[in-house]
């Protein structure tokens, strides 16, 4: 156990020897002489609690140290032996004259007037804490609690009666996936992990509200949008604990779905996974933004989905590589096969693929040549507003489109270019 180091000249006390020493120096203004006093004085201390002898002391710069072993270390690496001189060694001479050991001294013991071991006390041990720092939400109330859900019982027996915790065990995640899904609609809640403990076999989740605290935002050109956090300083009531034991697959729920301090709001729950699902098998079978949200729209206010917005579905687009009315890595093959479903909310009028030749429709204006492969309710051009016509490639509408590309306009030997309209002076 940590020990607390006194102050000689005060009663000032700390853990730690530099924070004593600092307080004697700017404290007591001592001189460096004094601060070196102290630390031997310290040192031949913790000797004389660790082994009951006194300190021990280096010889060639009368460093004191704890213990013996801690005397060999110091000289070892703070003065370690020179090696002997080869021309001082003679082959002739019938014995070596070797250096006698260094000498280890360990100093008295101090006298027990002087010994500061009795100022050295051992850290007493923290009491137990009986109160906590979650506190109660509700108006008027001071109580504090250890954990949220002692918070919940107390919520129970004297704010809101009719709330009560929850306890079920699930034997397979997809029941409890089931469960929690259909309690979240009932009560709109929705959560976020805030801890998971893995004790053994057995992983532990603590959730809570995803509404609680409160956020604020750092833009600074552009307007935020609204805080989903609404409790501010304040804890919400509601609370989830999840136990799964991962040989026997069996979880183990506490619950309390009762919430304080902010509104229900259906359009504020994140989306479960089953309706995510349900979103992106819509994209997959072909249905736009707008169709989805209608869609959606008719589920009730009830149900989270009837809020969704075209920024859930593009964000799950961008996530899942949905692009909008797009059925085939093919342009050409997509579109056909958007005219074979023949769903009157595609707008697909009148489709002519193209044949063997390379046929296809254009606009019959000089000036747009606007080749399409389905058209508008009115079967014009929705460029210049001219009939279309049926069109076969050749060559020269390759050759003058390239030429176009290579010429310069601005070189003096190209052709003047006359306006489509009017003359420019």
């Amino acid at each position: 156990m940590p020990s607390i180091i006194s102050c000689p000249k005060c009663t000032y006390t700390s853990d730690r020897s530099y924070n004593v020493k600092r307080h004697l120096k700017f404290d007591h203004k001592v001189s460096g002489e004094d601060l070196e006093k102290f630390e031997n004085l310290l040192t031949a201390s913790k000797a004389s609690k660790k082994h009951g002898g006194g300190a021990w002391q280096c010889q060639e710069c009368r460093a004191q140290v704890t213990t013996k072993k801690g005397l060999e270390s110091h000289m070892k690496r703070k003065h370690p032996k020179k090696p002997e001189n080869p021309e001082n060694i003679s082959l002739f001479c019938p014995e070596i004259v070797k250096s006698p050991p260094r000498k280890k001294v360990q100093l008295e013991r101090l006298p027990s007037d002087e010994n500061i071991i009795a100022k050295i006390l051992t850290v007493p041990p923290k009491p137990k804490v009986t109160e906590g720092l979650i506190e109660c939400p509700f108006e008027n109330c001071f109580s504090k609690f250890r954990t949220r859900f002692l918070m919940a019982l107390h919520f129970c027996e004297y704010h809101e009666k009719d709330s009560e915790l929850l306890h079920y065990a699930f034997g397979t995640e997809v029941e409890f996936e089931t469960w929690l899904n259909q309690m979240n609609q009932d009560t709109c809640s929705s959560w976020k992990v805030r801890n998971t403990v893995q004790n053994g076999n057995i992983l532990t989740k603590y959730y809570v509200c995803r509404h609680e605290g409160s956020y604020v935002s750092v833009a600074e050109r552009r307007d935020p949008c609204e805080s989903k956090k609404k409790t501010g300083s304040d804890y919400c009531t509601a609370c989830l604990k999840t136990e799964k034991h991962e040989e026997t697959g069996e979880i183990i729920v506490d619950a309390f779905f009762t919430h304080y301090g902010h509104s229900l709001e259906h359009g504020l729950r994140k989306l479960s996974k089953d309706e995510l699902e349900y979103l992106t098998g819509l994209m997959r079978d072909g249905f736009s933004n707008v169709q989805i949200i209608k869609k959606c729209y008719q589920l009730g206010s009830t149900d989270r989905l009837s809020f969704t917005d075209h920024n859930d579905l593009n964000y799950l687009r961008s996530v899942h590589d949905l692009i909008e009315g797009k059925f085939h890595e093919e342009d050409l093959e997509s579109v056909r096969l958007r005219v074979e479903r023949a769903w009157e909310e595609d707008g697909i009028r009148m489709y002519t693929p193209p044949d063997s030749t390379g046929a296809v429709i254009r606009c019959s204006n000089e000036q747009c040549k606007q080749p399409v492969h389905y058209l508008c309710a009115t079967g014009n051009c929705p460029s210049c507003s001219a009939p279309f016509e049926p069109h076969v490639p050749c060559e020269s509408d390759f050759d003058s489109s390239e030429a176009s590309e290579d010429e310069d306009p601005l070189s003096s030997d190209s052709e003047s270019v006359t306006p489509l309209a009017g003359n420019i002076e």
